[in-house]
Order: C-alpha cells, then structure tokens, then sequence
C-alpha cells in the first residue's frame, strides 16, 4: 500500500495515524539504518567537512587582514594557505616590512622575474603591529586546522580500510578523489541497491535530482530539495574537479566562450 497522504487528508496528524497503521501491518519499507562502523566513518568524514570550512573561513579573515593594511595578494598568490605566503605573512608578523626581502621569501614557480616584481608591489602596504597579532592569531588558527584535518584524515582511512573494492569503484567516477569517495562511501553506503530500487530512487534519496512541484494544477521544476545529506553536498567539488580533466570547459577556455556564447543566443 502507498504510504503518501490520501487526497483531502492532508494534515499531519492523520498522516501519522495512517503511516502508525501501515507500520503496524509490516506494509512499509524500512529505511536505511548503518552499521556502526558506517557510522563512526560518517560522523569523522562530517567534521572533516565543519573543520576544513572553518579553515577556509580563516583563510578568508587572514586576506581580511592583509587587505586593511593594504597588501593584496590574491592577484599574485594562487593558496593564501601556500608555503610561500605562509613565509611572506610569518615574516611580516616577525616584524620585516619591505617588499623586496618580503617577496624573496617565495619558491617555486612564484620566482620568476615578473612574479617577484608583482610580490614586492603586493606585499607594499601599511602593515602596523596591530596589523601582525591578527594575522599571527589567524596563522595559528590556520596551523590549528591543517593539524585536525590531517589527523581525520588519517582515522577516516583507517576505518575505510575494509571497504577498498568500493572505494575504488567511487574513485573511478571522474572528479572523485579520497575524501569525496569516504564522504559518498559513508553516506550511502557499500550496497546501495539493497535499500534503493534504482539510480534515480538514489538520486532522489541524496536529493540531487530536481525538485516537481505544482501549484494550480501546473507542475513547475525547481532545484534540489533542501536540505540535502551530507554525501550530496560533496558532490560540489567533483564538477570543480572536472573542469580541470581533459575535455573540461574550463573558465576563459574556448570550449567555456563556446558554451557561454550557446547560451547567451538561445532563444528564450
């Protein structure tokens, strides 16, 4: 029997008398329930995710900071979070001032000519002492993160370990990496098929599928259903991840102008 609401009987206390009903003839599907080592993956790949968005917005007050003393190194510094711009910014807070000394702190590929140039520009600003307790209190906030999300790092592929064949078949997905797997691994977990009757069932499930709602007798397609799991909301990162693989259409390429001009010619 359906276990949706009847039509003229919308309220939710009716629906809870016929739900308690049809549970209690052994009529409804039971829901996924993990097993206990699914679940301590899924809490751990959870706070990963908490802890590496604290880390960003960390990040983001340490640009805040530069950026009210003047030195702007976005433009020239692709990882604010980076080897090099962690020397750049332990060194302003140790109390260096000039951009030149400043800018030759970097390595790599950061040492060409024109780089160095525009590093020395960048890193000339208003940089006060008030300037350096922010951004040392931001650093070792920074070095506080990178620390926890490498030690769940480390647990989460300890209790993976047993689910390797699974792992490797969600690696294989195009744009999906380690923590993508152990998030979407956790979420769904190593059968889906047991408990979804097909992909789009699946789809569904994680909300990633868009929404058909209708109002007045006309159905309108909407985006996602919100809230969505917490495996869904990694699936942000794989499309990121595809641009960079070959055949991507990646900003500023002319696949993107292609597909940017498409669009913008479409009849609508």
């Amino acid at each position: 029997m359906p276990s949706k609401a009847l039509k003229g009987h919308k309220t939710g206390a009716e629906d809870s008398l016929r739900l308690a009903e049809l549970s209690g003839c052994g009529l409804l599907r039971g829901s996924y329930i993990p097993p206990q080592a699914l679940k301590d993956l899924r809490d751990l790949t959870r706070y990963r995710v908490k802890t590496v968005q604290a880390r960003t917005s960390e990040i983001q007050r340490l640009a805040g900071a530069l950026e009210s003393a003047g030195i702007k190194l976005d433009p020239v510094v692709s990882d604010l979070a980076g080897k090099s711009a962690g020397l750049m910014a332990g060194a302003l807070t140790g109390g260096e001032r000039r951009g030149r000394v400043l800018a030759d702190l970097a390595i790599g590929r950061m040492r060409t000519a024109g780089k160095l140039a525009d590093l020395s520009q960048a890193l000339t600003g208003r940089f006060t002492d008030h300037h350096a307790v922010l951004c040392r209190l931001h650093l070792d906030r920074i070095a506080l993160f990178d620390g926890a999300v490498s030690g769940l790092e480390a647990k989460i592929a300890v209790k993976a370990a047993p689910y390797q064949r699974e792992l490797g078949l969600l690696r294989s997905i195009p744009g999906f990496g380690d923590a993508v797997a152990c998030a979407w691994l956790a979420g769904v977990g190593p059968a889906p098929h047991e408990y979804s009757a097909s992909c789009e069932k699946l789809a569904s499930w994680v909300t990633l599928c868009p929404g058909n709602h209708m109002s007045a007798g006309k159905p309108s397609t909407a985006g996602p259903v919100m809230p969505a799991p917490a495996s869904s909301r990694c699936s942000c990162r794989p499309p990121g991840q595809r641009s960079r693989l070959r055949g991507g259409c990646r900003p500023g390429t002319a696949s993107w102008c292609a597909a940017s001009a498409a669009r913008r010619t479409r009849p609508r």
